[in-house]
């Protein structure tokens, strides 16, 4: 009894917030719901939704001073887990292995709270002393503290691990190691949702490049020796990418998407990394990325290509500065005046070019009337309103919003269907829709629903993930709370 007390009132404390708009149920993030029509809503539906950047946030930088739209990129991350995602593109979370683990609870709970499902990619470079250099050991310990409170915290999150500098044979035995060290301390694989990796051509000593990880200096003999000039060499960023997904494989991991979470090219321009250099790779990496499967090695459920996302560093990083000897290249935009560059371009048209027209519909807020219910005055029906806008090149014909009971395994119940709204404009057209259901067709404990969007031209949708949105109606023991019920909202 104690405990559902606690429970009772932690969720009316979370009603309080929803019913005063506090939660951002309106981010997109990189995942969502499953399709209740299996095949009907993939994962990877669109070419243009895989690209992504890294910003940087230094020098007072935020997303908000660039013209981010023109780059068409559906994805971010800047190295932290406090931004936000948009109407236009998904944020991806990352936590440093600085974070002091003792104030997870404070610092990071109620981000985990308001973002339910979000991705989190646990630390950048653990394995580079400059980023987040962490040994095996030490990385595998922070991996398995804060996977656990995310998932205790949030058992939709995704969790990822984070990216080694490049894949190379050195640092594919760091992560190795790392998976050594967690299994011989916990007693169990590394749970892990989605893997990513870096991107660079770097050489691995200690007079320039990646260096060696940390922990690892009696292997370093092991260590690739590339040239300056092979940072740009294409052949061997691909054969990087393959190997990595056969590592993946050989540790059973093949089932595992899989991200490049930051590659580009770093070396400034008057080291023979002049823009047509950078554009040239830039270009050919992501003809690379859309292309490639691999039967034996490949995501299975991307039709075995090796990589699902990809993030170019960067969009506003400052160039190279020999006096500091800091900065870098590959920028898409100009730090100080926040212009898009030739670079910039090159990157907006090509993933405009590899983005079919056609509808983007978003199911971006939710509200239920009534808000609060107690049973022993329950009205008839129960009420929802979806806020819906349509982001897509294409008017989205006749959409209904449909409200599905999730009766587990696989299985789901209509519950009610809105009336047709003929047409939603392309280009961000606000309209609210309506459906209502029986309140009888509810049960005691919790109710998930999953509510989608549909239109007669949706087989032409670019990103069906974000149609979706899973809710929970919570109805209460009669002695807690005269069966009310409360709703809770994730994408």
């Amino acid at each position: 009894r104690e405990r559902n007390v606690r429970r009772y009132i932690t969720n009316l404390v979370l009603l309080i917030i929803c019913l005063l708009g506090a939660l951002p149920w309106g981010q997109r993030p990189l995942y969502a719901a499953q399709p209740i029509e299996p095949g009907r809503c993939p994962a990877y539906l669109a070419p243009n939704a895989r690209f992504g950047f890294n910003l940087d946030l230094s020098n007072e930088q935020s997303l908000d001073l660039y013209d981010y739209a023109a780059l068409h990129a559906r994805w971010y991350l800047d190295y932290d887990f406090r931004g936000a995602s948009t109407d236009e593109m998904a944020y991806v979370r990352v936590i440093r292995t600085g974070q002091n683990l003792a104030t997870l609870a404070a610092d990071v709970g109620p981000v985990v709270d308001a973002n339910p499902g979000d991705l989190w990619i646990l630390g950048n470079e653990p394995d580079r002393d400059t980023q987040d250099g962490r040994t095996p050991d030490a990385y595998a310990e922070f991996y398995h503290e804060v996977y656990g409170f995310l998932k205790a915290r949030d058992p939709s999150a995704q969790v990822a691990i984070g990216g080694v500098v490049q894949s190379t044979p050195l640092r594919r035995r760091y992560l190795d190691m790392v998976l050594s060290a967690y299994q011989a301390r916990y007693g169990e694989p590394l749970p892990v949702d989605v893997f990513t990796v870096h991107g660079f051509v770097l050489r691995e000593d200690q007079t320039w490049g990646a260096g060696i990880p940390p922990g690892l200096d009696a292997f370093a003999h092991e260590g690739m020796l590339y040239e300056l000039e092979d940072h740009r060499n294409l052949e061997i960023f691909k054969t990087q990418m393959r190997d990595f997904r056969r590592w993946m494989a050989d540790n059973g991991l093949r089932d595992k998407p899989l991200i490049v979470s930051e590659y580009g090219i770093l070396m400034p321009a008057d080291y023979g990394f002049a823009y047509e250099q950078v554009r040239d790779f830039m270009l050919g990496s992501v003809d690379f990325f859309n292309t490639e499967t691999d039967a034996e090695t490949g995501y299975p459920a991307d039709a075995n290509r090796l990589v699902q996302w990809w993030s170019w560093f960067s969009l506003n990083a400052p160039a190279y500065d020999f006096e500091t000897q800091e900065g870098y290249n590959g920028n898409l935009f100009e730090p100080s005046s926040h212009e898009i560059n030739a670079l910039g371009v090159d990157f907006g048209q090509y993933v405009a070019d590899h983005a079919p027209a056609g509808t983007d519909l978003v199911l971006d807020s939710v509200q239920m009337e009534p808000p609060l219910l107690v049973a022993s005055a329950a009205p008839m029906t129960v009420t929802v309103a979806a806020t819906v806008h349509n982001l897509g090149a294409l008017d989205a014909q006749n959409v209904r919003l449909r409200v599905w009971r999730n009766d587990g395994a696989g299985a789901f119940t209509l519950l009610a269907t809105s009336a047709s709204h003929a047409i939603v404009l392309a280009g961000a057209q606000n309209v609210t829709l309506h459906a209502a259901w029986p309140f009888t067709a509810l049960s005691g404990g919790d109710n998930p629903l999953l509510l989608e969007l549909d239109a007669d031209n949706g087989g032409l949708e670019n990103v069906c993930a974000n149609q979706q949105m899973a809710y929970t109606l919570t109805v209460f023991e009669q002695d807690l709370a005269k069966q009310l019920y409360l709703p809770v909202a994730m994408r």
